[in-house]
């Protein structure tokens, strides 16, 4: 089963406390810079949260359709 980085962050931070960090990145073959990283992440907030939020409300309202959603999120100015 192929995980993600991210999917496999969690684990080692709930394994830590019970196993030596070493063997848990190697049993998982992640580095641990990369381990470092995803647990930094998670606790930053989502710049893009509000953008994100936004782009979905016009998605909504056009009925889910691609390309006029892009019109409208470019002239809302969400988008270059």
């Amino acid at each position: 089963m192929n995980l993600t980085n991210r999917e496999k962050a969690g684990p080692v931070e709930a394994l830590r406390s019970r196993y030596m960090f070493k063997e848990i990145l190697s049993s998982l073959n992640m580095a641990r810079s990369r381990c470092r990283h995803q647990v930094e992440s998670r606790s930053r907030p989502d710049k893009y949260a509000e953008v994100r939020t936004r782009t979905a409300e016009i998605f909504s309202i056009n009925r889910h359709r691609y390309g006029l959603s892009t019109r409208l999120i470019r002239s809302a100015g969400i988008a270059a």
